[in-house]
């Protein structure tokens, strides 16, 4: 996986979390890396949280306890708004 991808499936899970919260989640930039990524909320760096992505693609999050699953990099947005709501 290359960091253009993980942009796009980073954005895609911004999309999820903004549907589904009902606030502005962004992709930081700063933090983009292979299999992982941050987010921001309303501009404030990072408050949405820290993922990565496994070895069989599944999307982590790993502020949370129990590190929940939002999806898989071949997920669609509404699968993970879905997710979300679990």
């Amino acid at each position: 996986m290359n960091t253009s991808k993980e942009l796009q499936i980073a954005k895609k899970v911004a999309v999820a979390m903004s549907f589904h919260y009902g606030v502005l989640y962004t992709v930081n930039l700063k933090t983009l890396d292979e299999r992982s990524f941050d987010l921001d909320i309303n501009g404030l760096e990072y408050d949405g949280g820290s993922y990565y992505i496994t070895e069989t693609g599944d999307i982590i999050n790993a502020a949370l306890p129990g590190r929940p699953v939002y999806g898989n990099i071949n997920s669609s947005i509404s699968q993970i708004v879905l997710n979300l709501s679990k």
